[in-house]
């Protein structure tokens, strides 16, 4: 057996692979779409940062 806090789930995001959510596997389908849609914020957010780094880059 395990304890709750033991089952976790992390998405890793950005180039230097740094948990960007902590997901626990016990959680609620009805927080499924919240967690997705807190994911999908943070992948955004990170590929704007990477699109504003590349063109600061080339200018």
């Amino acid at each position: 057996g395990h304890l709750t806090f033991q089952c976790r789930n992390y998405l890793r995001g950005g180039v230097s692979g740094d948990v960007v959510l902590d997901v626990s596997s016990t959680s609620s389908q009805s927080d499924e779409s919240e967690i997705i849609a807190a994911a999908l914020e943070l992948r955004r957010a990170s590929l704007v940062q990477l699109l504003e780094k590349r063109l600061n880059k080339s200018v």
